[in-house]
Formats: structure tokens, sequence, C-alpha cells
């Protein structure tokens, strides 16, 4: 299956975008061999985002989307993929709640019949506190009878 997410163990920040109008930073420090997002907001958010652009999904389709979440203090970050640009079309919508002792979350959704193109992919903060954000894959769910056609035609 492919990550349809560049780059969601950052190992650096090629392939994200950091926007904020309420001074957060980011820095990229490492667990062990690892590294991973760590995001600063200094005070109250009003939009603070982190996200990558574009990319697509299919209609009428089923994805997996994982990620790991962490916060020094319980808080909630929105998780969405929307239409780039005007008008921002939501796709999905999901409210992580955040813990000081870290959640790998494993989220199912399904597209609707018409999707925009052109998506981002974002997580956004609100609660002034300090995040940490690793190992995000977004992948299409393979059904069995798309499995059984390919091992058909393969």
């Amino acid at each position: 299956m492919v990550n349809l997410i560049l780059n969601g163990e950052f190992e650096g920040f090629t392939n994200w975008v950091l926007y904020t109008e309420d001074g957060a930073i980011i820095t990229n420090p490492s667990a062990g061999i690892n590294k991973y997002c760590l995001l600063t907001l200094p005070r109250q958010g009003i939009n603070t985002q982190l996200y990558q652009y574009p990319f697509n999904l299919k209609s009428d389709t089923s994805y997996n989307l994982k990620f790991w979440l962490k916060s020094e203090i319980a808080a909630t970050v929105s998780v969405d993929i929307l239409k780039h640009d005007t008008p921002y079309t939501l796709v999905n919508h999901y409210n992580a709640p955040s813990v000081p002792s870290g959640t790998f979350f494993d989220l199912n959704f399904k597209t609707g019949y018409s999707i925009p193109t052109q998506l981002r992919f974002r997580f956004m903060f609100f609660t002034p506190t300090v995040y940490s954000i690793d190992r995000i894959v977004l992948e299409e769910i393979i059904t069995c009878e798309q499995f059984s056609c390919i091992l058909a035609i393969g």
C-alpha cells in the first residue's frame, strides 16, 4: 500500500507547511534514531495549522489514517482533509483528543461520491501547549473484491 502522506515520519520538514497566526514554532528532535515533529503553541490558537498539499483521494473509497499524537496537557487537535483553496470543502474531520501519555490513532473513513481535487491534510491546534506528532500514514483500504481482481489479473 502507498502512504499518501509524504514524510509522515518527519525526517525534517520537507513536504510540511506551518501556518500560524499564533506564534507557533516547530522543531525536529529525535527519539533514539527516529525524528518527530514538536510543535509549541505559546498562546491560545486561532489559526495554527501543520499541513501538506496537494494530494487527491478517490470518490466512494475507504481510507485508513494512522498517527501518533501527544501533548503536555490534555487538548483537542482538529485533523482534517479539505480542499486546499476556497471554498474549503471538508472531506473528512476528526477531533483527536491529545493527552500527555500519547495516543496512536487508527481511523477509517469513506469519501463521498463527489470530492474535490487538490486536497490539504492538516492538523489544527488551539490549546497553548507542546505537541508531538509522528508516524502519519494515510492509505486506501483495499477491499476483498479489489484484492481478488488484482490476484486474478496479476
